[in-house]
């Protein structure tokens, strides 16, 4: 991934799309520039940890959701809640929660903790914190916040938040907001890091290496590290070769052609769901996308097998991953077949109309496979190869019979991609996709506080849209690899977000 396309994707990532164009289609053949002669060293102690990051964070403020930033800030700074490895919310800051009626929430704060500039952590902090991620005119995390109503101070560590509706995502929603000392809140920026969190950083060289220190006054179990040096290199073959130097610990997103190459050399793999979830979407406010048939054909057209051809790429079935809440496992697997497509365009006497598809330049391999299937069927696939800003245009004004998009799920909760890019009027509704009797069904599920209720209504707005109506076509989710030193318990996050203190040493 580029650093321009970082930059444009730091305001489309959390909890909305993402163009996720470092798919299958990439081959790359490292292994041929990658030198592995030196052998690697084994120690049994380790003076710091190092991570290698794909990526370099932008900035120290938590107004941002740009991921490689995020990365590095959860180590800083904390949130009420934290997700535990299989995205169910813990204790963090706030010790305990409950609602007092369907629209009230109280928090109870945690004590005796200090913030990285020897402040103590109080209410009036969460106060600031969250009404900065509403009103800053830089925070990304806006919208996610427009369900609450009222934040009302009952003494100096307990919090009461009302929302407008009730809210079963509150929890989640607040996991995103990092916490500030008050006193600082309502600067414009933030130059340094003053959060309570495990480390704290202490050098920071923007184009290659974000240096932490342990905080040792930190209110939780102290980390076994003393020092942690988060390398960024958006270059996969200078990243691999670092690593592979022995100028790393751990390695993030290994390409995936290198994978047999590192455990020969000794390297301990882990390979882990990205959440991130690759998928056709077509235009609803083109005939040939209000057209059923015309969806169902391209739909059979799609041959999932030859995009996912690889150990680490999988075909997936709807628009969220296996482990996010809400996933329907009574939908059908994807279907295949050519002469049954064909059938829907004859019927729907579609033979000979062009289709128009738009994808971004990276995606010829994609492109040229749609190509030659959908001319199989009988229609006239025009396939346009757009520079970024170009294809995020077209995708904005929806310019095109089909688009290629990905979304990454990490509230953990299908309702994320519902209220997002589903309902009536959403901000990411692609596909200009409009009924009326999904639109009830997601409403029910927003306000719906028992989980098998809930459950049940989501999946019944997943098999809405992906066999009821077909709004797009699921096309494939790829594995995160990690590659790690034999130091290590191999353990990597549902979330996919490292923790240096959740890191740990074999005994």
């Amino acid at each position: 991934m580029n650093t321009n396309w970082g930059k444009i994707v730091e305001k489309l990532f959390y909890g909305t799309f993402v163009l996720l164009f470092f798919w299958v289609g990439f081959k790359l053949f490292l292994i041929d520039y990658i030198d592995f002669d030196d052998d690697v060293e084994t120690v049994q102690t380790l003076p710091e940890l190092r991570v290698m990051f794909p990526d370099h964070p932008l900035t120290l403020d938590p107004v941002s959701v740009d991921p490689g930033t995020r990365q590095r800030l959860v180590n800083i700074y904390e949130a009420l809640v934290k997700p535990d490895a299989d995205l169910k919310m813990r204790p963090a800051l706030a010790t305990n929660w409950g609602l007092i009626d369907d629209r009230t929430w109280e928090f109870s704060l945690r004590k005796n903790v200090k913030f990285h500039n020897t402040s103590v952590f109080d209410v009036m902090d969460v106060v600031a914190s969250i009404t900065r991620m509403q009103e800053h005119e830089d925070s990304e995390l806006k919208e996610l916040l427009t369900s609450i109503e009222e934040l009302e101070v009952i003494d100096d560590y307990t919090l009461r938040i009302k929302t407008f509706e009730p809210d079963p995502l509150l929890l989640q929603r607040l996991s995103m907001v990092l916490i500030l000392p008050s006193e600082l809140a309502y600067l414009d920026e933030i130059n340094d890091d003053v959060g309570t969190g495990s480390y704290r950083v202490v050098q920071w060289n923007e184009e290659d290496s974000m240096i932490f220190e342990r905080f040792d006054d930190y209110w939780g179990q102290l980390s076994k590290f003393e020092r942690v040096s988060a390398l960024g290199r958006v270059n996969p073959v200078e990243r691999v070769n670092v690593f592979a130097a022995g100028e790393a610990d751990i390695l993030v997103a290994v390409p995936h052609e290198v994978v047999g190459a590192l455990q020969e050399k000794g390297f301990v793999m882990n390979a882990n769901p990205s959440l991130e979830l690759q998928f056709l979407l077509f235009n609803f406010d083109y005939s040939l996308g209000k057209n059923k048939s015309f969806r169902k054909a391209v739909s059979l057209a799609v041959d999932q097998s030859f995009l996912a051809d690889g150990e680490f790429v999988h075909t997936v079935k709807q628009f969220v991953s296996a482990g996010v809440f809400g996933f329907n496992p009574r939908i059908a697997e994807h279907e295949f077949d050519l002469e049954k497509a064909g059938d829907f365009v004859d019927a729907a006497r579609l033979n000979g109309r062009t289709v128009k598809i738009h994808l971004f330049k990276n995606l010829k391999v994609l492109g040229e496979e749609l190509r030659e299937k959908l001319s199989e069927i009988g229609l006239k696939p025009i396939i346009s190869y757009l520079e970024l800003e170009d294809y995020l245009h077209s995708l904005e004004k929806g310019k095109s019979d089909i688009f290629f998009v990905g979304f990454r799920g990490d509230l953990g909760d299908s309702a994320d991609f519902f209220d997002q890019a589903v309902k009536s009027g959403a901000a990411q509704n692609f596909a200009n996709f409009e009924k009326d009797y999904v639109d009830e069904l997601i409403a029910e599920a927003s306000m719906e506080l028992d989980s098998v209720s809930r459950r049940n209504a989501l999946q019944k707005v997943m098999k809405a849209i992906v066999e009821d109506e077909l709004i797009g076509v699921p096309l494939f989710e790829y594995d995160l690899i990690y590659a790690f030193r034999d130091l290590f318990d191999a353990f990597v996050r549902v979330d996919n977000v490292i923790y240096f203190d959740e890191i740990k040493l074999k005994q």
